[in-house]
């Protein structure tokens, strides 16, 4: 006996088309990493992190514009603010990883601060000082430029993972000689002598001692707070601290501001202008010879920036739990140093203090790093 198949159900009608969507996906996911919904939380961190971007650029401009620069520190703090403003803006929006904050970094900062002190040794006082700060500022643009292309190049040919095939003594030896050049610029700033045997007697000496021993107490401080305290406002309310003390200190002994300045407590008032300045501007009066002859060290800026560059972005993926496309920041960074370079700005990248903040407060949003950004213009 057989048994008759089952009728085939009869074919499904066409489900008609998809209605077209109101916002393009990539629009929709990017107001999302936006994050108006966080506004509050991304206020706090945002301002948090601009006063951070404010106290680097005048950090970063002590350390470069020493020496017979050091009257000209207002305008290298311009560069600086410069600096977070366009890098800043730029990774904020076309990051990877949307809470990103950027500002111009000590590594770079540090190789720059050779090449002013070979500027003043070529050039030193001639005009006024004016042609070495031609150089400098064509320097910074020069070094900011070729930094970019380096990165944007990298990026672009996807060398991003060649950082892991790099070993740890080689990379631990950079950071070394980077710490190191740090720290002798630090020594230069408070005490207008480098660090070295030759100055031993000078460092020695009590008017010496209270110009660098104070220094030496609140970066002790600030290192023990950092270590016990983990939270955002440790580095501006210690920073806030240290200059009230400093400003009591000077009202209890009936200390003038001029009287400050003479003994080397406060930066000299500068003899040019301290608007900000296109570096086309100073293209004339650069020495070219002295460019020509510091464009190794640049080259040693680069790779050093380079390498801190992609250590960051690396930490970055661990302490966020995310992955984060190295080429791409690459790219970005390379994109933002080069639009930086006409501004004069200093080569910058991702603030890895910054930009790790904005996860623990719960603000890993694209505004975050504007509002920074916004302090900054300000």
């Amino acid at each position: 006996m057989s048994v008759n198949p089952s009728p085939e159900p009869p074919p499904a009608p066409p489900s008609p088309p998809a209605a077209p969507s109101s916002r393009p996906g990539r629009f929709d996911s990017f107001r999302r990493e936006l994050g108006f919904e966080l506004a509050v939380p991304a206020l706090v961190v945002g301002l948090t992190t601009g006063v951070l971007a404010v106290i680097r650029a005048v950090s970063v401009s002590a350390l470069i514009f020493a020496g017979e620069l050091e009257p000209f520190t207002a305008l290298g703090t311009n560069l600086g603010l410069i600096s977070a403003i366009m890098i800043g803006f730029v990774l904020a929006i076309a990051s990877g990883y949307p809470g990103t904050v950027a500002l111009a970094q000590v590594e770079p900062a540090a190789i720059l601060a050779l090449i002013a002190a070979a500027v003043i040794a070529a050039v030193g006082a001639e005009r006024g000082g004016e042609i070495a700060l031609a150089t400098m500022v064509v320097a910074i643009a020069l070094s900011s430029l070729l930094f970019g292309c380096t990165l944007f190049l990298l990026g672009v040919f996807r060398l991003g993972n060649l950082v892991r095939f790099i070993p740890y003594p080689v990379v631990a030896g950079f950071l070394a000689g980077v710490g190191w050049l740090l720290v002798r610029g630090s020594f230069t700033t408070m005490t207008s002598r480098p660090l070295g045997f030759d100055n031993l007697a000078f460092l020695a000496e009590p008017a010496s001692l209270w110009r660098w021993l104070p220094g030496i107490g609140f970066g002790l401080a600030l290192w023990v707070l950092h270590r016990r305290i983990h939270h955002y406002l440790v580095m501006p309310l210690v920073m806030a601290a240290g200059v009230a003390l400093f400003y009591a200190a000077s009202w209890i002994t009936d200390a003038t501001l001029d009287d400050l300045r003479a003994r080397g407590f406060l930066f000299e008032p500068s003899t040019s202008d301290t608007q900000w300045q296109s570096p086309l501007s100073f293209l004339q009066d650069a020495d070219w010879s002295v460019l020509w002859s510091e464009l190794p060290t640049v080259g040693t800026l680069i790779v050093i920036s380079v390498l801190a560059l992609l250590l960051f972005a690396g930490s970055l993926e661990v302490a966020t739990r995310r992955d984060i496309d190295l080429n791409r920041e690459l790219r970005v960074t390379g994109i933002a140093n080069m639009i930086g370079a006409i501004g004069g700005a200093f080569p910058g990248f991702h603030s890895l203090s910054g930009t790790i903040l904005t996860h623990r407060m719960g603000a890993p949003v694209r505004l975050t790093g504007l509002i920074g950004t916004l302090l900054c213009v300000a």
